[in-house]
């Protein structure tokens, strides 16, 4: 699948998973601090909207910032980076570093070695609504999707709870998502008319 680089202002799909069969979050501990390190290395560049974790990958919903200014350049270093491709590579270069802080932390913790995700980090651009309420849906049905659970709104690495507890405090952009239904009812009510095979289906295109 090619891979086209990051344009601010746009909304990604953003998913990888481990290597084999080895395990992303063996401990519980393992996914709150996957969550931190995401929020402390990647909230300058992106918007979260949505992500689940399950034992061996992760997806996000994110939308693209408008400019790396936040990543803390000066005035003079802006002006380096106002191209697709330098913005692309400094979001790719905090995603790697990310993944390989987690990596290095999990080894660390079970007494191993090498990588533990896939080389590359995937991503698809949403350019529709439709498309971008199905990557939604798929996303918070991921964990019964896959067999992790019977009931996807307890699932607790997700951020449908977050969704649909308002006035829960969250790190996740609600009150975005919100815009793109009627009301909170209709965005329940979506989730629970889609069948997860078949939004699996959808995402192939």
């Amino acid at each position: 699948m090619t891979q086209y680089p990051y344009i601010p202002e746009q909304i990604y799909h953003v998913y990888n998973r481990a290597n084999g069969c080895d395990l992303l979050f063996p401990r519980t501990g393992n996914y709150n601090y996957f969550l931190r390190k995401f929020r402390e290395q990647m909230s300058p560049v992106f918007d979260v909207y949505a992500y689940c974790l399950l034992p061996n990958h992760f997806h996000f919903l994110i939308g693209t910032k408008t400019t790396v200014e936040f990543l803390g350049l000066t005035t003079e270093d802006v002006s380096l980076y106002k191209t697709v491709e330098a913005y692309s590579s400094v979001i790719s270069g905090r995603l790697k570093g990310w993944l390989s802080g987690c990596t290095q932390a999990l080894n660390g913790q079970e007494g191993r070695r090498g990588s533990i995700f896939m080389h590359n980090t995937k991503r698809r651009i949403i350019r529709d609504r439709k498309y971008l309420l199905i990557v939604l849906s798929y996303i918070h049905l991921n964990p019964l999707y896959h067999g992790s659970t019977n009931n996807y709104c307890s699932w607790r690495y997700s951020s449908y709870a977050e969704l649909t507890d308002v006035g829960r405090p969250t790190w996740t952009r609600c009150e975005v998502v919100y815009t793109w239904f009627d009301n909170l009812q209709a965005m329940i009510s979506f989730h629970g008319e889609c069948e997860p095979f078949a939004l699996e289906k959808n995402l192939e295109r």
